[in-house]
């Protein structure tokens, strides 16, 4: 670090462990370690750099670029949508309760909507009418996006969620739980989620033409190509310092 001529070092943060799970440990010790000895932080999300503020970690000189994913297995089916029987996506790797386990199983009891799950539900919570598929790779996760009119995302504290990506930039309007960066990365795309499911499904079914025709001329902005854009600009601003 002492050297005129030293590379420079850029930090890209994950969100605080501390914050989505019980305890930070070993992962919030290194970042907040490390990042003191870098010369600029890229935070996943606003949220993302609101909670590394919060627990005193705040770089001078930081830069915000969101996720990206491979716009070859997400993308948008061209295809009228029919929306008196709302198909609705849903997925999680994880059984963690913050996924929002519960709330998609309230949305599944609504009329006019199927709910249908992609990865591992957590088998201490009824999953009332839930179509369970599975696990499922990028690929078939990606074709059967294709097949939905839209997606859920009930889950508390993301930094900056891959399956929210996957769905937006698979033109999947969304209902989403305002918590983490979730509103921030749907933005105009989709409807929060209140206390009453249905009256949420029915905005975006009055909504769903306005709302897939905007998601899908921004479908770009999901991309890994997009992400590595922001990256490259944020690489090469900090080496002509």
């Amino acid at each position: 670090r002492k050297s005129s001529k030293r590379a420079k070092f850029v930090h890209r943060v994950d969100g605080v462990a501390a914050i989505y799970r019980d305890e930070g440990g070993r992962a919030d010790r290194e970042q907040f370690g490390i990042n003191p000895l870098c010369d600029h932080t890229v935070f996943q999300s606003g949220y993302s750099r609101e909670c590394f503020s919060n627990f005193g970690v705040t770089p001078k000189d930081y830069s915000v670029v969101i996720n990206g994913v491979d716009p070859s297995c997400f993308y948008p089916a061209k295809r009228d949508h029919d929306t008196s029987k709302l198909r609705i996506a849903a997925s999680s790797w994880s059984t963690n309760h913050r996924k929002g386990f519960a709330e998609l199983a309230k949305i599944s009891k609504n009329p006019g909507v199927e709910l249908h799950f992609y990865g591992q539900w957590a088998n201490d919570i009824d999953p009332a009418n839930v179509i369970n598929h599975g696990l499922a790779n990028r690929e078939e996760l990606g074709d059967a996006y294709r097949t939905m009119d839209a997606f859920a995302h009930a889950s508390l504290f993301e930094s900056c969620s891959n399956s929210l990506m996957e769905a937006l930039a698979s033109g999947l309007p969304t209902l989403y739980v305002d918590s983490g960066s979730n509103k921030q990365l749907v933005g105009e795309h989709g409807v929060e989620l209140t206390e009453d499911p249905s009256a949420s499904i029915e905005e975006l079914r009055d909504n769903y033409h306005t709302l897939r025709s905007g998601l899908v001329d921004d479908v770009d902005s999901y991309s890994i190509t997009h992400a590595a854009d922001n990256y490259e600009r944020v690489f090469r601003e900090l080496a002509d310092k």
